[in-house]
């Protein structure tokens, strides 16, 4: 009897144990996603991510305070989101949906960390749990947006050129 309970007992923590591995297995966890969102080639919802480039350089230019929802107003945006994940090279995809709040979503298309032709990454619009647009941006010449703590910018937070001689715009304490 001892050898049944010890053998069924060696049976269950191997299954238990390939669950764990197995999931790290790209078809499982493609499988648990609700949703696969493509960073790069998504639509322009909200409008046009050049204006949008444009609008948040002319900003960074004018070294005023200002907000997100005013730079994308100023490009012609118009469509409702809360806020902005900068997404950068490299980032691990778990992390990007703990900092973005969307659990039940994939995301494909962030730049490798290993690409060296990489240099970027993408400005992504949420609305909620929902990714509504996303912006392509070269280092360093389009990283408009500083952020402190996790890559997550509000969209009526207050900017204001950083102290490192105005190369980008970060939250204001």
């Amino acid at each position: 009897m001892k050898k049944f309970v010890a053998a069924t007992g060696l049976v269950v923590l191997m299954l238990g144990t390939a669950g764990c591995f197995g999931s790290k297995d790209p078809g499982t966890v493609a499988a648990s996603c609700s949703f696969t969102y493509q960073l790069d080639g998504a639509p322009e919802l909200l409008g046009s991510a050049a204006s949008f480039k444009d609008s948040a350089a002319d900003a960074l230019a004018a070294g005023q305070s200002t907000s997100l929802a005013t730079i994308a107003a100023t490009a012609g945006w118009q469509g409702a989101w809360d806020r902005m994940v900068i997404v950068k090279k490299g980032m691990p995809a778990d992390y990007l949906s703990r900092v973005a709040q969307t659990p039940d979503l994939c995301w494909s298309g962030i730049p490798d960390i290993d690409d060296r032709w990489a240099s970027g990454g993408y400005y992504v619009f949420m609305r909620g749990a929902e990714p509504v647009q996303s912006v392509k941006w070269v280092s360093p010449t389009e990283a408009y947006f500083g952020y402190t703590g996790e890559p997550v910018v509000g969209a009526d937070v207050v900017l204001q050129s950083d102290s490192s001689g105005g190369v980008r715009m970060d939250p204001q304490q």
